[in-house]
């Protein structure tokens, strides 16, 4: 199944969540998790993280990090993802499946009776 462009963002959710961030601590989240939407886990590097975050200090990176690591945690495969945005994602997808299936049978009678679709 093709990658879904959308980054769905539940606004009430995530105010909720950086309440009493600073722009710069919300702004590298928001890159963070965006990376993620589009190239899955992140890496568990800093220097990587740094680069996504658009942090160009380290030292910068590290206190930046040090408030907001709690919001990811490593996937059993060496790198980082953040478990709210990967169970949207399963649900997106499931979402698109189950609709795509449900495209696919269209108005057929034939199929809602249980026959085979010919047009598969």
């Amino acid at each position: 199944m093709a990658k879904n462009p959308v980054f769905p963002l539940y606004a009430q959710d995530f105010l909720i969540d950086v309440l009493g961030w600073d722009n710069e601590r919300v702004g590298f989240y928001m890159r963070l998790l965006a990376t993620e939407w589009i190239n899955g886990a992140l890496p568990n590097d800093e220097k990587e993280l740094a680069k996504i975050g658009s942090c160009h200090d380290l030292q910068n990176f590290r206190e930046l990090w040090e408030m907001i690591n709690f919001k990811f945690q490593e996937n059993g495969n060496g790198k980082l993802i953040n478990k709210r945005l990967e169970q949207v994602r399963k649900e997106q997808e499931e979402y698109r499946r189950k609709k795509s299936k449900a495209g696919k049978q269209g108005g057929n009678p034939a199929f809602k009776k249980g026959k085979p679709n010919p047009y598969l």
